[in-house]
């Protein structure tokens, strides 16, 4: 647990652990399962550390992780296609990014983390072995937060996944790819975090008239995509 390893363990507080969950499950994507999991753990380690009568101030009593039993919709044929057309009509490195996940279902903070070594074009795969995602940091200012850039957190999660031709023409064509560079950005030193993809793409969906979209609707209408060919749920 990273994220919670430079705290002392009086400093871990109510606030420090909702946290933590909140960036489990929706900067990392994880299972409400396996962050239950995971507070099952920092309970036992505080647990034992109480033995040396050594405390922490968490009410985990408090501490609610719920399961999203609610549909997440996806995007319509017609806003996919309103949202794709502006993106082909007006390449960059951020629209570029975006309709890879449109074609491959990765993840916010995967796309954020992904650079253009990480693509192949011989093999038109690219791999998937890393994250980007935006933590609290309590050492000085209670209120900072670092980004960091991580393995995902289950094996599953690095994988190769296909590359359309089309995508990989459009990279070529623009003359988009520098090595070692990130994608979103087409420098070595400079990212863009998933906050400010998804306030980038909230702007291009106003553009094309649709409201209340999400990023995470693009994965979702990925998967569904997916279903509707045929594809093994499993498999997603």
């Amino acid at each position: 647990l990273p994220e919670l390893g430079n705290y002392r363990l009086h400093q871990i507080e109510t606030k420090v652990i909702n946290t933590f969950c909140h960036n489990k499950l929706q900067n990392s994507a994880l299972s409400p399962k396996t962050v239950k999991d995971m507070l099952s753990v920092i309970k036992l380690i505080i647990k034992f550390a109480g033995k040396f009568d050594v405390f922490c101030s968490c009410d985990f009593e408090s501490v609610s992780i719920k399961s999203n039993k609610l549909t997440v919709k996806g995007l319509t044929t017609v806003q996919s296609r309103k949202i794709k057309d502006f993106l082909t009509s007006n390449i960059d490195y951020v629209n570029v990014g975006i309709l890879i996940s449109f074609y491959t279902g990765i993840r916010i903070g995967e796309l954020c983390a992904l650079k253009f070594n990480d693509i192949s074009f011989e093999t038109k795969t690219m791999h998937i072995d890393k994250t980007m995602q935006r933590i609290q940091n309590f050492k000085g200012d209670k209120n900072k937060t670092d980004i960091i850039i991580s393995s995902p957190k289950s094996e599953c999660s690095i994988r190769e996944i296909p590359v359309p031709q089309f995508i990989i023409d459009l990279i070529i064509e623009n003359d988009l790819y520098k090595r070692n560079a990130y994608l979103l950005t087409g420098e070595a030193t400079r990212f863009i975090e998933p906050r400010t993809l998804e306030n980038k793409f909230n702007k291009i969906a106003s553009i094309c008239n649709i409201e209340n979209a999400t990023f995470h609707m693009i994965r979702h209408t990925f998967a569904s995509n997916c279903i509707e060919a045929g594809v093994d749920a499993k498999s997603l």
